[in-house]
Formats: C-alpha cells, structure tokens, sequence
C-alpha cells in the first residue's frame, strides 16, 4: 500500500511516503491544507494553549539542554525563568506586533477566553496574555508550521534574556 494515513487531532491527511508529500483534495498554505486551517481555528483556544505549553516547554528545555552543562535540577530553575506566567507575558507583549494578523486572532481569542482557575503566584493579566501567546504556539504546530512556532519561542526567549541583563545591569 503507498499510502499510509496520519491522524492528528481530527485531522486525516493521505502521506504519500514514496514522494514525502501530503495529498488531498484543498489548496495547501505552508503545507497544511487550507481547510484544515479552519479546522484547527475552530479549536478550543484553552487547548490550543495546552499544546502550546508543551512545544515552548520543549523548545526550551531542548535549548537549555545544548547549551549549559548543568544538572537536570539547574536546568529546571533555568526553565522556570522562560516558562513562568510572568516571563510569558511580558515576552508576549513584547512581540505582538511581530505576529502575523492570523496570530494575533488567535492571541486575542485565547488571552479574552473564560479560564476558571488562575496560578497564585501569577496576575489574572499576565495569566491571560501567557495563554494567548501558548495558544498561537499550539495554533503554529497544530498547523504544521513547527519553524514559526520555533521562531515565536526563540523571539520569546530573547526577550527575557534582554529584560534579564537589563535587571542584572541595574540592580
């Protein structure tokens, strides 16, 4: 058989693994079909946050991991500092206006959705923004567009970096 089938969510696409190119019967956008872009639109932004959380969460460890030698408890506190609400939200902030109008629906979709709980070490708007921000990197995955989602984390962490030499330099 040269074709075997891929379900992801509720999305089914035919991978032809002769030619490595996915087949259906809809335009293609940055190689997800374009009705499956609705599709993944239609998602629940709370779990688009969801899958967002775990790509920044592994994004980042797997960077922190090639690039300091330290133990797994080292690298935990380190990791904090990137994936904590505080950290998300102001990295969010930071990069709105860089995000595609696409995104920024998906932002401002998740940042506005009704959540029942909120962290106590975190402030109902920093809790918001960081959702909005893991929802458009769910959004960028669930896609298939790992390289933007990559990109968002990188610029995310580039800008707690700069904020941290900014506090280090002035405390």
């Amino acid at each position: 058989m040269p074709f075997s089938y891929l379900k992801a969510a509720d999305f089914v696409f035919s991978f032809d693994s002769n030619h490595d190119t996915i087949n259906n019967d809809y335009a293609v956008y940055g190689g997800v079909s374009l009705d499956s872009r609705r599709q993944v639109m239609q998602i629940n932004s709370l779990v688009l946050a969801f899958v967002g959380h775990a790509v920044q969460e592994q994004v980042i460890k797997t960077h922190l991991a090639r690039t300091i030698d330290a133990s797994s408890h080292v690298l935990q506190r380190h990791s904090v500092a990137y994936l904590c609400c505080e950290a998300q939200a102001m990295a969010a902030r930071a990069i709105f206006d860089e995000l595609t109008e696409e995104e920024q629906a998906v932002y401002k979709r998740a940042r506005n959705a009704k959540v029942s709980t909120v962290p106590k070490h975190a402030t109902v708007n920093d809790y918001h923004a960081a959702t909005g921000i893991e929802a458009v990197i769910g959004f960028c995955h669930l896609t298939g567009d790992d390289a933007r989602a990559e990109w968002i984390v990188g610029r995310m962490r580039e800008v707690c970096d700069e904020k941290t030499k900014k506090t280090t330099i002035e405390g």
